[in-house]
């Protein structure tokens, strides 16, 4: 006797998100640093280190938006990879540095974004915050 088929599971919410479909999907983050960047010569080596060290939300908001009062304790990170090259040349103006980490390696240094008017305007960004220093891999990109 066979067993009775379940019924196949039902997506659940409402939520979807727009990806670039012509972009490889990976289990990666990424984050652009343009040469004009003061962070730049941290980004050559493969580090990206937070200006600051503060996690509340006001801190991670300032932080999101490009506030020069930031001191989040957190470095912006995205999940696309054409995006970062974007931030990295500032839209094909400068050469830059693309780094790129193995999202599984950097899960327990990921830090919630918060969720106000304010940082839901960035949210196409795809970006992902992560806590303290991170070393990744180093790729140059030009304009």
């Amino acid at each position: 006797m066979e067993p009775e088929k379940q019924p196949e599971p039902k997506p659940s919410g409402g939520s979807s998100i727009a990806v670039d479909t012509d972009e490889e999907v990976s289990l990666a983050l990424f984050r652009g640093v343009p040469s004009t960047s003061d962070q730049y010569a941290n980004a050559v080596m493969g580090i990206a280190k937070p200006r600051g060290t503060l996690l509340d939300d006001d801190s991670l908001t300032l932080h999101i938006v490009g506030s020069e009062k930031a001191n989040a304790g957190v470095t912006s990170w995205t999940i696309y990879k054409k995006y970062a090259q974007k931030l990295a040349t500032r839209e094909g103006t400068v050469s830059g540095i693309i780094l790129e980490v193995d999202l599984l390696s950097v899960v327990d240094k990921i830090i919630p974004r918060p969720d106000n008017p304010e940082t839901r305007r960035y949210s196409y960004e795809g970006e992902v915050l992560l806590k303290g220093t991170v070393i990744a891999r180093p790729t140059p990109v030009m304009p």
